[in-house]
């Protein structure tokens, strides 16, 4: 039995990297089940053995298909003022069998849905979660026609990520050297999506400046440690999205690299344009 619209219907995983301070209320396409109506709510769960239940996302109006079996609704995301802590969320009677293992294996990917008992026990948890907030604003640019449901039914990160990796023009574009390695891991910093000589690169729906600009500084200075002899290192971040707002060019240039934002899109042929560049020596 699906829980009551005031209380969370669903929860997602979220990296750390991509959970930012919330409070804008303009909102942004967020994955969420099929079925979603405007006024549902989700719960954020930190993911890669994170700090437990960190914020509740409230949906708004505007939906779209971005892939085979994966939906996205327009929301706006606000951090609890007390998490609930991981230990508290396993020791749980009821939650403990969603969130443990091996419970925890379908929390990967999409979202999931929450039983009635699994939402109102989260409530009790938290001691009463925020007021709900639907987001005020609409799609920016292209970002709400863009339909991703060809037969790799596969993310927009994914799409990209793989034209930049496999593509020739769009990897001499971006500046790698060569064929860049996807998914490598980098001991310490975690494993960027875009691996060659001297360059590092990450690819995101839409770069913000509390998703991308910290795990690039964070690749590079590990690499510019661990690869000396491919300094000085360089960092490239890609998207789909045709912009890059105010703040994300604000933190961007802190970086104390070279660094480039690109957006990469499919036209006829693959199109890349550069949205921001800074030259460290």
């Amino acid at each position: 039995m699906p829980a009551p619209a005031s209380l969370p219907s669903q929860v997602i995983v979220w990296n750390p990297e991509n959970i930012g301070p919330g409070g804008a209320d303009t909102g942004e396409y967020l994955r969420c089940l099929k079925d979603t109506l405007p006024g549902d709510r989700q719960i954020v769960w930190e993911g890669r053995r994170g700090r437990g239940i960190v914020g509740v996302v409230d949906f708004g109006d505007y939906r779209r298909v971005v892939g085979r079996g994966v939906y996205e609704r327009w929301g706006r995301y606000t951090p609890l003022s007390t998490l609930i802590p991981r230990e508290h969320v396993l020791q749980d009677p009821v939650l403990g069998r969603r969130f443990g293992s091996p419970g925890a294996k379908g929390l990967q990917g999409n979202a999931i849905r929450l039983t009635s008992a699994e939402a109102q026990a989260v409530e009790g948890l938290s001691g009463g979660l925020p007021e709900q907030r639907k987001p005020t604003g609409e799609p920016y640019g292209d970002e709400d026609i863009i339909d991703w449901s060809r037969a790799e039914g596969l993310p927009v990160e994914v799409i990209i990520e793989t034209a930049a990796a496999t593509n020739r023009r769009v990897c001499k574009k971006l500046g790698f050297p060569e064929r860049p390695r996807t998914q490598v891991s980098v001991p310490g910093a975690g494993r960027p999506d875009l691996l060659a000589r001297g360059v590092v690169g990450e690819a995101k729906r839409r770069v913000r400046r509390v998703n991308g600009p910290e795990q690039i500084e964070r690749y590079l200075d590990a690499l510019s440690t661990q690869q000396p002899e491919y300094k000085p290192w360089r960092g490239v971040l890609i998207q789909h999205a045709e912009d890059l707002d105010e703040a994300t060019v604000e933190r961007l240039t802190v970086v104390p690299y070279t660094i480039a934002v690109f957006r990469v899109y499919r036209g006829i042929r693959w199109r890349v344009d550069r949205l921001f560049s800074q030259r460290r020596e």
